[in-house]
């Protein structure tokens, strides 16, 4: 098998199982976010969602129908993507017809819109459609903050000069590139404050049992902060960025937290924010038979980007269509570059040429993870950060086998993550 080949390689760590378990994993997953709420802090809306879905499903016949339907509908999607999914359908109709949304959504009036929306064919229709045709389209800038740091190690390990170039796969509405480009143009401009952890004595990484490295975390709070010199950010994303269906479907994948602390404002604000001269979109099916079109894209004559992101989307996807992305990823990517996929997974440590896509609970055990191919010394995937959750408000830094190790361009010593974060501590 090639190197290339081998690097396409991504599987999901849990069995293709019958509808019927699937579904019964799907309700056990409700029952446990409600009883075990993700890092200890209750989130009473949610809760109450699931709570309400738990019982009607049992009320009401037909909305048991509607859900094995949907689980029928989508063997690619693991438990947690179809609760999710389940959750933004109905919170899309909910915000649209409640202003003050989610103020009062107790389980009691959970129960009463689940009832009336499947009594509405209109709305039960389109929620249907929502629930198999949509993907999870989250727009979560702070995933982004990876890439300034990871931008910063590129240049201290000589990769790559003043400024940079970025293939954004699957950017949804593009609000991580805007958000760099605001950071380049406007003093300021942050993303939200990550504290640096580390585990205790011999935990392995991930563990939940961390010490804060305060010396690390003035340094990546620093990095992620500084601007990158944005050249090129270009999104490609096969829905449009101007359909303001897409944009209320969008929005309706916050959380209920989200909206009830008002972050949603600021989340407004980005979406509004045209694309710039540096930020461009592409709305194009990366999937689709005929990519002729797509081929010729490159952000100058010279050679490919700096780096191609992929950002919580390859685990949406079948194996076979995580191979191919993976594979466009290296086709893209500049020979000194590298691609960076964020997501919920980590690699193989078996067999780093694999990345497992992870069907846990997405806010549990550092699952969320920052993993590098360096295009220098393609025969790898490793990782660079292990986030607590998929806000990354905490953070680990990789370590051991898996870790991430740039190859130092030119005749310069390698500096390896964790010491660019100690020799660049503020």
């Amino acid at each position: 098998m090639d190197s290339e080949n081998a690097l396409s390689s991504s599987r999901l760590v849990v069995p293709n199982l019958p509808v019927s378990k699937r579904v019964g994993s799907l309700l056990r997953s409700m029952e446990y976010f409600v009883q075990n709420p993700p890092n200890g802090e209750r989130d009473d809306i949610e809760s109450a969602f699931y709570s309400a879905v738990l019982d009607q499903q049992h009320a009401r016949p037909d909305f048991g129908e509607l859900i094995q339907d949907f689980v029928a509908a989508r063997p690619e999607l693991t438990t947690t993507h179809t609760r999710y999914l389940l959750r933004s359908s109905f919170q899309k109709i909910a915000v649209r017809q409640h202003a003050d949304y989610p103020e009062g959504f107790n389980q009691t009036k959970w129960k009463n819109i689940i009832s009336s929306y499947l009594d509405d064919s209109s709305i039960k229709n389109e929620i249907v459609s929502d629930l198999h045709n949509r993907h999870l389209q989250t727009n979560i800038k702070d995933r982004y903050k990876s890439l300034p740091v990871i931008i910063g190690w590129m240049r201290a390990n000589k990769r790559i000069g003043h400024e940079v170039n970025i293939l954004d796969f699957g950017s949804s509405r593009n609000h991580g590139l805007k958000h760099l480009s605001l950071m380049d143009k406007i003093s300021g401009v942050r993303f939200s404050d990550t504290v640096v952890v580390e585990p205790i004595s011999e935990s392995p990484a991930g563990s939940q049992d961390t010490l804060v490295n305060e010396r690390h975390t003035a340094a990546f709070n620093h990095h992620q902060n500084m601007p990158v010199n944005l050249r090129v950010g270009l999104g490609i994303d096969k829905e449009s960025i101007d359909d303001p269906t897409n944009a209320e479907w969008a929005r309706a994948n916050l959380t209920h937290r989200e909206f009830k602390e008002h972050k949603v404002d600021e989340y407004d604000l980005l979406d509004i924010m045209p694309v710039s001269q540096n930020v461009r979109f592409q709305q194009y099916d990366l999937l689709d038979a005929d990519q002729s079109k797509f081929f010729e894209v490159s952000p100058d004559d010279q050679g490919g980007f700096d780096i191609v992101s992929m950002f919580t989307m390859l685990n949406q996807m079948s194996e076979t269509d995580r191979h191919r992305f993976l594979r466009l990823a290296r086709r893209y990517a500049d020979p000194m570059g590298v691609v960076v996929v964020q997501d919920f997974a980590r690699v193989n440590q078996d067999l780093s040429t694999d990345i497992e896509f992870l069907d846990a609970d997405w806010n549990k055990g550092f699952s969320h993870r920052t993993i590098v191919l360096d295009m220098l010394k393609p025969v790898k995937y490793q990782e660079a950060f292990l986030y607590a959750t998929g806000r990354c408000d905490k953070v680990q830094i990789a370590v051991g086998e898996t870790a991430v190790k740039l190859v130092a361009g030119g005749n310069t010593a390698a500096v390896n993550l964790a010491e660019f974060l100690d020799v660049t501590s503020v």
